[in-house]
């Protein structure tokens, strides 16, 4: 991103947070709307046609490509608008078909006959690209618990693999994309023109199958630093929505400066990652046992999250119960310094950091703690540079992927889920609707549209 440091900051034993030790001594709680009211109970006005619409997200993602090794959640979420997917989410959770025209499961996996498509630069979309994309997809793509693809004719695939729910996992993030890496797009929107550092900007795609033409003329989505930006650009009305972070007393913040918050948009799911370590099983269990996740979600997350015991938390009063649990493997401190990074520009994070950071010196360890601007970190930089302990935060609901294997071995640890919110400082946008799946913030961006107010 244009104007930041890209190298990393170190900060040693001295340097925690004053700022943690208080909020981790004191109660703090997050008064955000529940998710089943909204911050506004005006009259929702009529659909109507037109218009442009500026939209803020946190960061920058390194690709669009939603398979690339480059790909994060940002990635999946700007390029939802972009490409179509076998079936897709609905906020229920269940399935309903898109490309795929029928399913049928047989003794060896599924066929899937697509319906009649095309790409926006007129190629049709055949199975071969299904294949391909098949071919390319990894955890959490529902897409990954395939053993096998064919294509059986130019719209007919054959599945193969020992999968529970076909259409859930052929709707869990599992885009299908051109199969020549061609820019084309089969969503409701195409991009029409990127600035790096600054924005992407979509246009309605007029070969579209997928039901009414989008009733915006162009979403500009425009990448910004942090969350004080995003909230001073939501005020001052460059910005007409965004999608900030949850972070510590966020809708506080964000009314106090008259910016209107919706219910709950979705969920997402923080967590430790030390898959990349190369501590033993012992060590990782000595991290894990002295960290209090429990103290950590109820402080840093407060009332707009709780604690997780799932890597892939889902929505619903026990969606974060999962096969988390205590107690540990034999433990032993690790003798050499762990270090513990996180992406710079998510405070709710790097306050997750420093708190982590007095939690495991107070235990005697030696901690070093990293700092990357976020693109950096999602886009490649945790693969050429393992560290001990990353920081993360994935969107949505389950992945298809299972956790047994994971708790076993010790390569996560969860820590929170946190809702999701969208935010406006007027009430031009009309639109935005809640959906706890994997799909995030600009699912049903094809249905948003101006409101009275909006020229």
């Amino acid at each position: 991103m244009n104007g930041l440091l890209a190298g990393k900051v170190r900060r040693t034993l001295a340097a925690a947070s004053a700022s943690v030790l208080f909020l981790l001594g004191a109660c703090t709680s997050d008064e955000g709307p529940s998710p089943d009211n909204g911050a506004v109970a005006t009259p929702t006005p009529p659909p109507r046609r037109g218009g442009s619409v500026t939209f803020g997200v946190i960061g920058e993602p390194a690709t669009l490509d939603p398979y690339s090794e480059g790909a994060s959640d940002l990635t999946h979420a700007l390029a939802r608008p972009l490409y179509p997917s076998l079936y897709r989410l609905l906020p229920d959770g269940s399935a309903e078909p898109y490309l795929a025209r029928s399913l049928t499961e047989t003794s060896r996996g599924a066929t899937v006959r697509l319906r009649r498509a095309r790409w926006s630069d007129g190629r049709p979309i055949g199975a071969a690209d299904a294949v391909a994309s098949i071919e390319r997809a990894l955890p959490p793509s529902g897409l990954a618990l395939i053993d096998k693809a064919e294509a059986a004719g130019p719209r007919t695939i054959e599945l193969t693999g020992a999968v529970d729910d076909w259409q859930g996992a052929l709707a869990t993030q599992a885009l299908i994309v051109p199969q020549d890496g061609r820019r084309a797009y089969g969503g409701p929107f195409s991009v029409a023109g990127t600035t790096s550092g600054l924005e992407i900007v979509y246009r309605p795609n007029k070969r579209w199958f997928g039901g009414k033409a989008p009733l915006l003329k162009e979403v500009r989505v425009q990448f910004i630093e942090g969350l004080d930006i995003l909230v001073g650009l939501l005020r001052s009305g460059r910005l007409d929505s965004g999608a900030p972070p949850a972070t510590i007393n966020l809708a506080g913040r964000l009314e106090s400066q008259d910016i209107e918050i919706s219910s709950a948009l979705g969920w997402e799911s923080l967590r430790a990652d030390l898959s990349r370590s190369d501590l033993s099983i012992a060590e990782r269990a000595w991290v894990a046992g002295s960290i209090d996740r429990s103290l950590i979600a109820s402080v840093l997350a407060g009332d707009a999250g709780r604690l997780s015991n799932s890597l892939r938390p889902g929505p619903g009063p026990t969606g974060a119960d999962g096969a988390w649990s205590s107690p540990l493997p034999d433990e032993e401190m690790p003798a050499e310094t762990i270090e513990v990074a996180s992406p710079r520009d998510d405070e709710l994070l790097e306050l997750m950091q420093e708190a982590i950071y007095r939690q495991l010196t107070a235990a005697g360890a030696s901690v070093e703690l990293t700092s990357i601007e976020g693109s950096e970190f999602y886009g490649g930089w945790l693969d050429a540079n393992p560290v001990d302990l990353a920081l993360l935060r994935s969107a949505g609901a389950p992945g298809p992927a299972k956790e047994s294997m994971e708790f076993e071995n010790l390569d996560a640890l969860p820590l929170a889920h946190v809702r999701t919110y969208v935010a406006a400082g007027g009430t031009r946008l009309v639109g935005p609707r809640p959906n706890p799946t994997l799909d995030g913030p600009l699912w049903n961006m094809h249905e948003w549209y101006l409101g009275p107010s909006g020229n």
